[in-house]
């Protein structure tokens, strides 16, 4: 419906403007209007992809930028684009990317 939509609209913009912070589910569905069970289902009838999906992978493609840039360090990067942990950022690069956040910056400007 419109209404659905619309609200899970505004949540690519609050995703946009705060993927740095530490964004749960009970958060994004609350500033949505909705409990976490129906945001939930709507998030994935919409997108495809689970919450924590959708934004993992938002997160790696503001890194991939950041990557390319020799002046940050493969933990700035994994900070800066709302990663708690270097462990976990390496770990959904991995899965992702199907390589370390390191070779991918190897392959890509070589350092």
């Amino acid at each position: 419906n419109n209404v659905g939509l619309e609200k899970i609209g505004k949540t690519f913009a609050y995703i946009e403007e705060n993927y740095t912070e530490d964004i749960h589910l009970k958060d994004i569905s609350q500033a949505a209007g909705f409990s976490e069970y129906c945001f939930s289902r709507l998030f994935k009838e919409i997108t495809e992809k689970n919450f924590h999906q959708y934004l993992n992978e938002f997160r790696i493609k503001k890194a991939e930028v950041l990557m390319l840039d020799p002046n940050y360090t493969v933990s700035e990067v994994s900070y800066a684009v709302g990663f708690s942990s270097i462990s976990t950022f390496d770990r959904v690069f991995r899965q992702m990317k199907g390589c370390s956040p390191k070779d991918f910056r190897k392959l890509h400007i070589g350092i």
